[in-house]
């Protein structure tokens, strides 16, 4: 009796270990910006939607079809790798970008919103860290915005 006891336990235990070893992996794993975002290549239009800061919530409706400046926006996000997070809302972290991400073809829809933190959501799926800033959005973000919409079209083209 206290031979299966003790392997009940034992065997218990190892279960929990194995269970925490997997979701810490889980988590912890990086991602790489094509495994986040899906289709980066094939991106038609990027529309810049809603910004939020620390008082306000900024409504802007900037559509970029520019295929170059296109590319260097989705290059940003490209240089950083990311894990996943246990939970979804990112909205009250802090600066928060909102925009959506059109693809060719498919006309499918991507909505990604990032923070100032690092964090990236997207909408129905789930959300991410960034292990490297994304310098694009979360270096520039409040000069971009606080400059108006001439400011922000001249800073993405300048971007190298």
């Amino acid at each position: 009796m206290r031979n299966t006891r003790m392997k009940y336990y034992v065997g218990m235990f190892a279960a929990i270990v194995i269970t925490a070893l997997i979701l810490l992996w889980y988590y912890r794993i990086p991602l790489s910006a094509d495994d986040v975002l899906k289709g980066m290549d094939s991106v038609d239009k990027i529309n810049f939607g809603d910004y939020r800061d620390e008082r306000y919530d900024h409504v802007y409706n900037i559509d970029i079809e520019d295929d170059e400046t296109i590319n260097k926006i989705m290059g940003e996000f490209s240089k950083s790798q990311y894990t996943r997070v246990p939970y979804k809302s990112i909205i009250n972290d802090g600066r928060y970008l909102s925009m959506v991400i059109i693809h060719k073809g498919t006309k499918q829809i991507y909505r990604v919103g990032i923070n100032d933190q690092g964090y990236l959501n997207i909408e129905d799926d789930a959300t991410y860290k960034s292990l490297k800033i994304i310098r694009l959005f979360l270096m520039n973000l409040k000069n971009f915005w606080s400059l108006g919409t001439p400011h922000f079209m001249k800073t993405i083209k300048e971007i190298s």
